[in-house]
This record gives C-alpha cells, structure tokens and sequence, in this order.
C-alpha cells in the first residue's frame, strides 16, 4: 500500500482501485461471453455442414437410377448419330415375290364375223388354257388328220344318203317302199358319221386335258381371263358353233409380261376336222 499524505488521497486511491476491479470483472465476463457466442456460432456451421452433406447424400442415392436400369435405358435408346437399318427380307418373302413376279393374265374375247358383218359373240363357250410340252401341237394335228382319214368319207356318205333320200321324196317318183329303205341307211350312216366324229374330238380331248393349266368360260359378251398364269409358253383352245359353221382354234400364247390380251375370231380359226 502507498503512503498517503493525507486521507483525501487514500480515499481516491481506494475508489480508483474498488473502479479498477469493477471494470476487470466486466471485461472478464464480456470475454466469457464472447467466448462462448463463438463456440455456439462454430458449432451451428458444423451442424449446418453435416445436414447439407446429410441432404446431399440422400438425394444423390434417390434420384440415381440403378446400374441395370441405366444399362437397360442406353440399350433402348438407339444412338443418336446412328441410323436403324429396315430389317432385311426373308428368303421366303424373297421366294414369293419372285414368283408373283413371274405371274400374269391373259384375257382376250371369242367372236365370229358373219359375211353380211355381224359379229357373233361366244357367250358362255369353255376356253381352255393348255402348257406347251414341245410335242402338242405334232400329236393334236396327228389326231387331226387320222380323224380326217376316217371322218370324211363317212360325211360324204352321209351327204349322199341325204340327197338319195330328197330323190325318192320328189312327186312322181315317191314310193313308200323306197322311202323306207333309203330313210333306214341314210339313219345308219348318219350314227356312223356322229360316233367316229365323237370317237376324234374325244381323243382330242384327253389329249389337251393331259396338259390343260385352267378352264373359264366366257360372259354375256364373250371375253375371258386366266389370272395367275405363270411365265412360259401355252394354247387357247377354243370350239364355237355359228348355225351351221364350226370354229375351231388352238392358238399359241407367249406370256413373258403381266398381261397379255389376244382374241380367237375368224382370223386365227384352225381347219376344223369336218367341212
């Protein structure tokens, strides 16, 4: 303690020294206090850190998808910078449009011009469409022939058992007798002309059968169509009766494209085997 030289001096110096420590206990708990703010302020930033990291954790796991969902997605996904190419046809498709490539028709219309010019339409006739073989057309006009050698002299006899009877029919020379036995041969050789001509178009017949690919008939207007016809070579047969004219064609089709038209008319009629 200091010497004072007179009681006003220890007083002063009693109350700077009681001001003194007053201010050091403040001073000392504002330290405290702010100590304290920090360590609370540090602590809430690290908390705040860990929830942020926490958030972050839990989004990224949520929202990424899994690696076989991911992989399965860029499967999917075609690539941007490379096309799709259209998936190649089959061999079978390729087969089929081969053949229907190689498939056509043929269409055409029967008809007959008479000498004053009419035109007779064959309405509701068969036509028969018929594959070339190579030897066809040698066995048809073979047929034709043989059938000739044995049809036409039965014609002519029958022609003139005809005329034999006009002749016993004439007034002045009829005679009931006659009649009879002239009507009686000129039957027999009238059968006799009918079966051989049946017996030749029959084996015409079976002949053009063996090859045929189709059968149509024609419409109210005589036109005809085979659909489907495969490429290749074949005959329009064809028989049409006009009164007393028979019209006979065993026409030859080439069909090398989609469709081809002919008409079988008095043009391109064949000899039939009768006159």
């Amino acid at each position: 303690m200091p010497a004072f030289k007179n009681k006003e001096e220890y007083e002063r110096w009693k109350a700077e020294k009681a001001r003194g420590a007053k201010e050091t206990g403040t001073e000392k708990q504002i330290n405290q206090s702010r100590s304290t703010l920090t360590l609370s302020t540090n602590i809430i930033v690290v908390m705040a850190v860990m929830l942020v990291l926490i958030t972050a954790t839990i989004v990224y796991f949520v929202v990424k998808p899994s690696p076989q969902a991911a992989k399965n997605e860029e499967v999917a996904k075609p690539s941007p910078s490379v096309s799709t190419p259209a998936p190649l046809p089959t061999k079978t498709e390729n087969v089929e449009k081969k053949v229907v490539d190689s498939m056509g028709k043929i269409s055409g219309s029967i008809f007959a011009t008479m000498q004053s010019g009419d035109v007779k339409r064959a309405a509701g006739t068969e036509i028969v469409l018929i594959k070339e073989d190579g030897s066809l057309i040698s066995k048809y006009e073979q047929l034709q022939r043989d059938c000739r050698t044995e049809i036409n002299p039965l014609f002519e006899s029958y022609m003139k058992s005809n005329r034999e009877v006009s002749d016993v029919l004439t007034p002045g020379r009829y005679s009931q007798g006659a009649f009879a036995s002239t009507h009686e041969e000129n039957m027999k050789r009238q059968k006799l002309y009918e079966d051989a001509t049946a017996r030749c178009f029959t084996n015409i017949r079976v002949l053009l059968s063996n090859n045929t690919v189709q059968r149509a008939n024609t419409d109210v207007n005589g036109t005809f169509l085979f659909s489907n016809v495969p490429f290749g070579k074949f005959y329009l047969y064809s028989q049409f009766d006009v009164f007393n004219n028979k019209l006979e064609w065993l026409e030859p089709v080439d069909l090398r494209a989609n469709e081809i038209k002919i008409d079988l008319s008095n043009n391109n009629k064949r000899k039939v085997i009768t006159y």
